[in-house]
């Protein structure tokens, strides 16, 4: 993205695309990668992505807050049982700790998994616009040139179990690849 006065940096992962009201911002990993002709699939997938998707994005990710929304409501409900002559019932806070803890991790695992599944679902659609073969044809260009989201994948990084990791939700290029070859 070029340097511009004002302008927000925004880092887009590798084989994305995001786009804001006036532009359309690329990953600068794979700068001079492509031809410009191999854009049009990965621009394809990243817009139905971004907009044919996101109501179903968004209301898939207020309903997979629920379990946040519940313990909300278990710490508002120890609060309003509690006096300042009782304090608050100790059973009751170690189970509204232990279920935040739980809500928290329950809800990142759903929001990666619905963000992987939107994105795949993506790709299925603009597969159909722009062909299975053009899709695929890129996509293995881009692991053959070592074009890789270090952070994409279902798969537990060690060392960094609550990092942005756990919430990126985007699925590998060989998880694409093989998306394809289920559909149609």
């Amino acid at each position: 993205m070029p340097e511009l006065a004002g302008s927000v940096k925004r880092d887009v992962p590798v084989g994305w695309c995001v786009f804001t009201w006036d532009t359309v911002i690329l990953p600068t990993g794979m700068k001079g990668k492509l031809d410009p002709e191999e854009w049009r699939p990965l621009l394809a997938s990243s817009l139905i992505y971004e907009a044919r998707l996101s109501l179903g994005r968004n209301l898939g990710f207020i309903f997979l807050s629920t379990p946040i929304m519940i313990d909300a409501l278990g710490w508002w409900e120890l609060f309003a049982v509690s006096t300042p002559a009782s304090g608050i019932p100790g059973l009751l806070l170690i189970l509204d700790i232990a279920g935040l803890f739980g809500a928290l991790l329950l809800s990142g695992f759903l929001v990666k998994w619905f963000s992987r599944n939107l994105r795949l679902r993506a790709d299925a659609l603009a597969a159909e616009l722009v062909g299975k073969e053009t899709l695929e044809r890129v996509l293995r260009k881009m692991r053959a040139l070592g074009l890789v989201d270090s952070y994409a994948g279902l798969t537990w990084r060690r060392g960094y179990p609550f990092s942005s990791e756990l919430m990126n939700g985007r699925p590998s290029l060989a998880e694409r690849i093989a998306n394809l070859n289920r559909t149609k």
